[in-house]
């Protein structure tokens, strides 16, 4: 429980998600109970196309997309070694959403009849970073873990410029610390108000911005490399518009590049159809006269 709820704020912290609205997580997974290891998988719902309700594009490469799952991983674990205080209370569905928004609760929540707007749901929140319905009773402090690792190999990422779903689906493993730890205590005041910073679609860990500031570094390269193509093309075609101005025909010489067309308006002539090449063929060759 305290190993997801630190992921699920350095994703959304990354990608810069609303904590509060719209976005809605995918129900734990508890693969721990088959492989027997501390693991476990949810997703997140980010819209559509590249995440249209996320901050950070999402990556399309698969280099980019594991670059994007180590720098959720780096997040969390600097989550966990600034050792923050995990917070629990206990409230309705529907006095969470009215309250906090419905960006708290996962799919398991959705279904009124399975999970009525008056059942008791235990929220956790780590200050700044998160707040969300825990599967479980977390730790006090996330420094009572001593690590979380992404599995990049069945973490995903779907999404395109053009895609109708855009979603991030993370796969992790917990790194505990042996022996027992103390779990965190429940508050008496529930808290009527989340911390406006998380109500935001906006980059909120640093290891997010990096990748925000290295996006915007490569679209302004894009867009100089464009313009610059764009001026070699206009040069390009002021030097042949030159060349042809130096055309130069005269009873001597002739020079530069011939634009027959200008040759004929300024000379008063014309070109030679095929009708005139036909009748110098019949009065020369066709008669004889040329050896």
């Amino acid at each position: 429980s305290t190993g997801y709820l630190v992921l699920r704020g350095a994703l959304m912290g990354v990608l810069g998600v609303d904590n509060s609205t719209k976005t809605t997580a995918n129900v734990l997974q508890a693969t721990y109970i088959k492989e027997k290891l501390p693991t476990g998988k949810f997703g997140l719902n980010l819209g559509k196309k590249l995440g249209t309700e996320c901050h950070l594009s999402l990556p399309t490469s698969e280099d980019d997309k594991n670059h994007l799952f180590q720098q959720i991983e780096k997040a969390a674990n600097r989550i966990i070694a600034e050792s923050h205080t995990l917070q629990i209370f206990t409230s309705t569905k529907e006095s969470l959403v009215s309250t906090l928004g419905k960006g708290v609760l996962d799919q398991s929540h959705a279904n009124d009849k399975k999970c009525p707007p008056t059942k008791e749901l235990t929220c956790a929140t780590i200050q700044g970073i998160v707040m969300a319905v825990a599967p479980a009773k977390p730790y006090k402090s996330t420094s009572n873990i001593a690590g979380i690792e992404i599995d990049l190999k069945e973490s995903k990422i779907q999404g395109g410029p053009t895609a109708r779903k855009a979603d991030i689906v993370l796969k992790f493993k917990v790194v505990e610390h042996p022996g027992e730890h103390e779990l965190a205590s429940e508050e008496k005041d529930v808290p009527t108000t989340m911390d406006e910073s998380l109500k935001q679609t906006l980059v909120r860990m640093p290891e997010g911005q990096v990748m925000l500031d290295a996006a915007a570094q490569a679209q302004r390269a894009e867009e100089e490399a464009a313009a610059a193509a764009e001026a070699m093309a206009k040069v390009t075609i002021a030097e042949e518009t030159e060349k042809k101005q130096d055309m130069v025909v005269t009873v001597e010489k002739v020079e530069g590049d011939i634009d027959y067309d200008k040759l004929v308006d300024q000379f008063g002539s014309k070109l030679i159809t095929p009708h005139d090449m036909e009748r110098l063929q019949q009065l020369t060759v066709g008669r004889g006269r040329v050896p």
